[in-house]
């Protein structure tokens, strides 16, 4: 596969997924990362790899390799044995960059600090304001902004967080997962973090705008199955989307059965497969006072406050 076609990177990235799938290593393109528990073990995965790409006619810049570190650049990060942060070099270049002129010069900006976005607490509400800047505009648009004090401020923001962006650890098969979440008016965020030994270590932060379209109040009707006797709520897959119609109809069942997974955390956590291998039984009418379809109302944002604040 010749360079510069348009699916030349996804080829050869396929092409070393297939030669490396087995071993322990790490393949972004022409970059190979390979991780030890200790040295022993390292001179025999890179013994396996070295041997893997030799018998597929791969050959090795030796002046590019880097042996034995215990920390090494990877893909725009400083990765080290315990944890991963951004390039010094990278941070030093978002901080001192200059106060953009126009919307194209500013969605630059936004998307060198979205490439360290995870290392980012509460990105989307520091960056919310300069994104509000770019909205609707055309792309490479060379329009003047007109930058006012309620920006100048979160772009000053933007320029600290990523200088005092968060050292992320490498995930522990050991400790025990957990998630943070909270959310507002104007957006959600979220941080995954692992406990071992009464140390509790970041693994990633998430964090999104809320859209118009996500603030809009929801009120759809909910069916469940209470012929059995344990009321369950229909997993809107197509068998049992099927299934639903043998018992109900109403309009725009099939969209409204979508939506509702989005919301319903019972409906993920019911799986297919009670529905198809339940045992079936016949479907009695029920009493006035028991309630055959719910409805899911959503809450306002304010109160789906969880864990903590990220």
């Amino acid at each position: 596969m010749p360079f510069g076609l348009r699916n030349a990177a996804q080829t050869f990235q396929r092409f070393l997924d297939d030669i490396l799938r087995d071993l322990n290593c790490f393949a972004y393109l022409d970059d190979i990362l390979i991780a030890s528990i200790d040295h022993a073990s390292h001179y025999r995965d890179l013994e396996q790899v070295f041997q893997r790409l030799d018998e597929k006619g791969l050959a090795l810049n030796i002046e590019k390799c880097i042996s034995g570190a215990d920390k090494l650049h990877f893909l725009g990060c400083k990765v080290s044995k315990d944890v991963i942060s951004p390039l010094k070099e990278k941070v030093e270049a978002l901080v001192n960059y200059p106060q953009p002129q126009d919307v194209s010069t500013l969605r630059r900006f936004l998307a060198m600090l979205d490439f360290y976005r995870r290392f980012i607490p509460n990105a989307a509400e520091i960056q919310r304001i300069l994104y509000d800047l770019v909205k609707g505009k055309k792309k490479r648009d060379k329009t003047t902004i007109d930058w006012s004090e309620a920006a100048v401020q979160p772009f000053q923001t933007c320029k600290n967080s990523i200088a005092q962006a968060a050292v992320l650890a490498h995930p522990n098969s050991e400790a025990k997962l957990s998630l943070a979440v909270d959310a507002s008016n104007s957006g959600i965020a979220g941080t995954l973090q692992q406990t071992y030994l009464k140390n509790t270590q970041p693994l990633a932060f998430f964090s999104r705008k809320l859209t118009r379209k996500d603030l809009e109040p929801h009120g759809t009707p909910l069916h469940c199955d209470v012929s059995t006797g344990n009321i369950r709520p229909y997993v809107p897959a197509k068998v049992t989307a099927n299934a639903v119609k043998q018992r109900f109809v109403w309009t725009s069942l099939k969209k409204d059965c979508t939506e509702l997974f989005k919301r319903c955390i019972p409906c993920q956590k019911s799986e297919v497969s009670r529905h198809v291998k339940s045992p079936k039984d016949d479907f009695y009418y029920l009493p006035q006072d028991l309630v055959i379809s719910i409805w899911m109302l959503s809450v306002p944002y304010p109160l789906l406050k969880a864990i903590s604040t990220v």
